[in-house]
């Protein structure tokens, strides 16, 4: 599930090179403004996102990924995403940034996305690494309502919150969410987290007006859903190669197993 990300007070920087004699400087703030836009949306701008609504394509980009065998970013919607509740949508993001996110439609393919169209075997597989933002929700669901067990997950949470212990000094009690991590993602200039805000907050004014909870089930899914969806994945690789060295994926098995939900949002680990 996704929240809205901080808005920071970053300045835009351009990534010049110091060798920069012979440029004339820009006085008009418009120009540089527009500059200084341009520059940064050519660096950061991504894929659109791919929906795979077919088996046979949802079996095509995930056995390419599959066969690969890199770590995957992985999220998942739904309509009180629990064990009880409904899974509408599966995110994955490779660790390739040129590659779009694609999101696996579960709604119109069903049980079906998870065997011939490859979604189990890939969040099954015990070689592949499965990037995750607080793994409990989502592993209930997958478990409890089509038999998949989440295998070899690295919870991205977890080590944000032992990043987050380092700075304070002292363990943190209360459990830091995809919001406050979006904010301190490494790698995103200013107008990367500018544009994450807006289409947080244009999703979730989506969601909200959509009736009785349940826009990850209606179709055709709206545009703003499909971005704000895509959102969460997207920048989980850059999280875990900044924050992955608090630690190993052997300790972190263990460490998901006993993941549990408690009142609130307490710490459970």
């Amino acid at each position: 599930g996704a929240v809205m990300a901080d808005d920071t007070s970053e300045s835009p920087r351009g990534d010049a090179s110091p060798s920069t004699s012979s440029i004339t400087p820009i006085d008009d703030p418009a120009s540089l403004t527009s500059l200084l836009a341009s520059v940064s949306l050519s660096e950061t701008t991504s894929p659109a996102p791919i929906l795979l609504d077919t088996i046979a394509e949802c079996a095509k980009h995930l056995t390419v990924l599959i066969d690969r065998g890199d770590p995957v970013a992985v999220d998942f919607e739904g309509v009180s995403l629990s064990r009880e509740g409904r899974l509408c949508l599966a995110q994955i993001a490779s660790v390739d940034v040129t590659q779009p996110v694609f999101l696996v439609d579960v709604v119109k393919l069903g049980f079906d996305a998870f065997g011939k169209g490859k979604l189990g075997a890939l969040l099954q597989s015990a070689t592949i690494v499965k990037l995750i933002f607080d793994c409990r929700s989502d592993r209930d669901a997958l478990f409890h309502q089509f038999g998949v067990t989440l295998q070899n997950v690295y919870d991205i949470q977890v080590v944000y919150c032992m990043r987050c212990d380092e700075l304070a000094g002292f363990r943190v009690g209360r459990l830091k969410g995809l919001k406050a991590a979006l904010g301190d993602c490494p790698g995103l200039d200013f107008q990367r987290r500018t544009e994450i805000v807006k289409v947080k907050q244009t999703g979730a004014a989506a969601y909200a007006d959509a009736e009785n909870g349940d826009a990850w089930e209606k179709r055709p899914l709206p545009h703003e859903l499909i971005e704000y969806a895509a959102v969460d994945v997207q920048y989980l690789h850059l999280m875990y190669d900044e924050w992955k060295h608090f630690m190993k994926q052997g300790k972190m098995d263990t460490v998901v197993a006993k993941r549990k939900r408690k009142k609130g949002s307490a710490r459970d680990f």
